[in-house]
């Protein structure tokens, strides 16, 4: 038999999206021209540091928010932007592989919403 489940308790996935944002949120925000470099593309200060803004804005959201679900959903919404960005200023195999990678974890960010949701959480 399930046990019922708190709709205030962390799910270990969101926590680990929240992580993803923040590390990428204070990356893009603090440092937009290493973070360029390193992800091969030739987007301007300004675009990263406001994809850095949102990403900041969810990862605390997906910290504190409860229900998480939402954010998670907001989280899934952001990535095909950010993908966008990546593929229009891609000058390397690293930003095509970046915005592959955002295709996944949108898919994943979408799964867990749905359950989480399901779950009311």
């Amino acid at each position: 038999m399930d046990q019922p489940v708190s709709p205030d308790e962390r799910d270990p996935s969101v926590t680990a999206v929240a992580a993803v944002s923040l590390v990428a949120g204070l990356a893009c925000t603090l440092a937009p021209d290493a973070t360029a470099r390193l992800a091969g593309i030739d987007a301007t200060r300004g675009v990263l540091r406001a994809v850095g803004l949102a990403d900041l804005a969810l990862a605390l959201g997906l910290y504190v928010g409860r229900p998480s679900w939402p954010w998670l959903l907001a989280r899934a919404a952001s990535n095909p932007a950010i993908a966008a960005v990546s593929l229009a200023s891609a000058r390397s195999r690293r930003a095509r592989l970046l915005a592959a990678g955002l295709a996944v974890a949108t898919s994943s960010d979408l799964r867990t919403a749905a359950r989480l949701r399901a779950a009311h959480r």
